[in-house]
């Protein structure tokens, strides 16, 4: 006898879910080149702690100390590179942790489901989460925001615990969030203790009926295991700056954290609006059915039912995370990546009342659409990994230029990089290298060493001519020779022999006589 409907859905759930998530995460994910720099510094970082292990800071391969980002993730690709039994981290090692972390953030919300008493809609939130376009793509990516992601949800997680639960149950959630912010703070510093404690303030400050001394008790409970998380972490932050003498402090924490969310720095400042306007285009499909999910969770605030008050908890998560990252001043997409849970979690909840309302069939078919969704953007991440990536990987991958520098540098060269940086490049060619900004310095590492092997943008060797005539120039390597193409740190790339073929003169301006402003 052939099993019903329903038990066949349920037999064939399983092994489709996983599918999947396997082509929407790990779909050939090792097979293009490490395209961003944050793939490639991540990469250079790793490999240092996989032949210096200890806490660290690292080093570059030009002795620059690593002064941008706290070291967890290049932890992670490390001990993956390690399980993997690489000397030198490959791409699916660098990008492993970022795949895990994705699916991690799923796993929170599907774990949510489950502690609500509604495992479908933590399974339909998860999906949903996966299938959002910037979100399946950074999950793909060697970024640190995926992880800063996963940890942010997990702690958000724990504080939806803390704040129904008593007894135990409290207890274990408050150190999971404690764990959760430490996670967060060694993958990227301050920011981490900053989110959460705004979820946790406003879960608290927005408890149906609570009396002051209540919302007081409930904050404390959500805060403390943030900051007892956040000072757990604050002995490798001192040892850091230590070790680098103040230089962490001063890049870290000034520039790449003040100076992100305060501004006055040199880094680029952008409109509050941006990810209002912005952020919806990169949650699709799903952002479509947040504003009719929003519109149900608040209109009848009074009318209480579980699924409601999910809803809210999920709305007050949202709205603290998209809060404080747009008050900050500098922006990008990536970094509003641990509020993408929070949004699927509040479609999710409103995606189970609306079919508990109603009837059969239709209840049928509004699954068989959301099904068919879900399959179709996966279908779109295959056409897009089996056919769009392999063109682009073509035109950006740097692996081949490295060869040929490899092979035209003799080992006991080091090569210089000249008004460059090019992580990538650095990565591929696995070997100490030079960083030189300006010409005298490159005059010098020349007369130093007799000759220098340069690899610059195509650009520079005609202000050389000019800047510096005494020098000879001999082309060993180019990439995409007479081919033009809109990548320009990637396109004119050459490596040159450089020689001093006569002594250094300065050249001396003669000033010009002043004239006399014309009548006309």
């Amino acid at each position: 006898m052939l099993p019903d409907r329903a038990t066949m859905v349920r037999l064939l759930a399983a092994p489709a879910i996983t599918l999947a998530v396997y082509l929407l995460v790990f779909h050939r994910l090792a097979e293009r080149g490490l395209w961003s720099s944050h793939e490639a510094r991540a990469g250079l970082n790793a490999s240092w702690y996989l032949r210096n292990p200890g806490w660290g800071p690292s080093l570059l391969p030009d002795g620059t100390p690593e002064l941008q980002k706290p070291p967890l993730s290049y932890w992670l690709i490390a001990g993956t590179a390690r399980l993997l039994g690489e000397d030198h981290p490959g791409p699916l090692a660098i990008r492993l942790p970022s795949a895990v972390a994705a699916i991690a953030c799923a796993g929170c919300l599907v774990f949510l489901g489950v502690w609500t008493g509604n495992p479908r809609r933590g399974i339909v939130a998860g999906m949903m989460l996966l299938t959002m376009m910037h979100f399946t793509w950074l999950a793909r990516i060697a970024r640190t925001d995926m992880l800063l992601a996963a940890a942010i949800t997990a702690g958000c997680c724990c504080q939806v615990v803390i704040r129904r639960e008593a007894g135990l149950a409290r207890y274990s959630a408050a150190a999971g969030l404690a764990l959760s912010c430490a996670i967060g703070v060694m993958t990227k510093g301050p920011l981490a203790p900053v989110l959460l404690a705004a979820v946790g303030v406003g879960l608290a400050v927005f408890r149906a009926r609570a009396t002051l001394s209540e919302i007081i008790r409930h904050a404390v409970w959500l805060v403390l295991p943030v900051v007892a998380g956040a000072v757990a972490c604050l002995p490798w932050f001192l040892e850091a700056d230590a070790r680098t003498h103040g230089k962490f402090t001063e890049e870290f924490f000034w520039l790449h954290t003040w100076g992100r969310g305060m501004g006055g720095t040199r880094l680029r400042e952008h409109p509050w609006w941006l990810y209002l306007v912005q952020g919806p285009f990169e949650a699709l499909p799903w952002s479509l059915l947040l504003v009719p999910a929003l519109v149900w969770a608040v209109r009848k605030r009074g009318d209480a039912t579980p699924a409601r008050r999910d809803a809210l908890d999920g709305i007050i998560w949202l709205a603290a995370i998209t809060g404080v990252l747009t008050a900050a001043r500098f922006k990008r997409m990536d970094y509003l990546i641990p509020a993408f849970p929070a949004a699927a979690w509040v479609v999710a909840c409103w995606w189970e009342a609306r079919q508990m309302s109603l009837g059969l069939a239709w209840r049928r078919r509004e699954r068989g659409g959301l099904v068919a969704a879900m399959a179709l953007v996966a279908a779109g991440w295959c056409f897009h990994i089996e056919w769009a990536l392999p063109f682009d990987n073509r035109l950006r991958d740097l692996a081949a230029m490295a060869r040929s520098i490899n092979d035209q540098v003799p080992g006991d060269e080091t090569p210089v990089f000249f008004q460059l940086e090019q992580h990538e490049l650095a990565y591929w060619l696995n070997r100490p290298l030079h960083t030189r900004i300006g010409w005298p310095e490159l005059a010098s590492e020349t007369d130093s060493t007799g000759a220098a092997w340069v690899v610059t943008p195509r650009q520079r060797l005609a202000e050389g001519l000019f800047i510096e005539p005494g020098f000879a120039w001999k082309m060993l390597a180019e990439r995409n020779p007479g081919r033009t193409l809109s990548l320009p740190d990637r396109a004119d790339l050459v490596l040159v022999r450089l020689e001093r073929m006569r002594p250094a003169s300065p050249v001396v301006l003669a000033s010009c006589p002043e004239s006399t402003p014309s009548n006309r």
